[in-house]
């Protein structure tokens, strides 16, 4: 696949005409749309590795960040990282027990509390449809200080343009365009645990309606 054409698809955002005529062709043609998705995996590979010009990983993280996956930027940039090779220590004995000496002061005179990891983003996908048979709603639970993201799966088709998710009938995040297959919703924060209504738009109509439980 041509990579502009990739390019073109970030850069798009800013031109709801043009994005709407990519999105048409993707819908229509599978193997263009697989091809694209192999494409956004080889610059996200080439940013973990150092090797995409700064201008490509500028655009590359502004579409992620668009499109709710931000979050495959540090697991890519992880997996990039070389493994350390076993080595003899004996070349380096003399070297090694200088540097341990340098250690064990430092460690005695100061102590070195590690910065936890953060966890890992929760994600998950809900269904369309409002439950009014007595069932509970699905379970969604996050540790502190971790992401959810939400994928609302679509029933039919992908609709054209950017997406917005409203609760309680308000806006709550900024409009994002509408995924091929699913809208992926960063749940805020700052969001209370609790049950909660969400409604799927799509210049100003309603697409879809989902039901879920936030657990904190």
């Amino acid at each position: 696949m041509n990579p502009d054409l990739f390019r073109q698809f970030m850069l798009s955002a800013a031109n709801p005409e043009q994005r709407d005529q990519l999105r048409e062709r993707l819908i229509a043609d599978q193997d263009l749309s697989d091809q694209l998705r192999d494409q956004e995996t080889d610059w996200i590979d080439a940013y973990a590795a150092g090797r995409l010009p700064a201008p490509d990983a500028r655009a590359l993280y502004e579409h992620l960040q668009q499109t709710g996956q931000l979050h495959r930027l540090p697991t890519a940039v992880a997996l990039a990282k070389p493994k350390s090779q076993p080595a003899s220590v004996f070349p380096h004995a003399l070297g090694l027990a200088a540097t341990l000496l340098v250690v064990f002061s430092v460690v005695f005179q100061q102590p070195h509390t590690p910065m936890p990891e953060p966890p890992p983003p929760v994600r998950q996908s809900l269904v369309p449809g409002t439950l009014r048979d007595g069932r509970a709603p699905q379970s969604v639970t996050s540790k502190p200080n971790q992401d959810v993201v939400l994928q609302l799966q679509y029933q039919d088709i992908a609709p054209r343009g950017e997406c917005q998710v409203e609760i309680a009938g308000q806006p709550y995040g900024e409009e994002t365009p509408c995924g091929l297959d699913f809208h992926a919703y960063t749940v805020p924060p700052g969001l209370a645990a609790g049950r909660y209504t969400l409604r799927l738009t799509a210049k100003g109509e309603l697409i879809h309606t989902y039901e879920f439980t936030l657990i904190r």
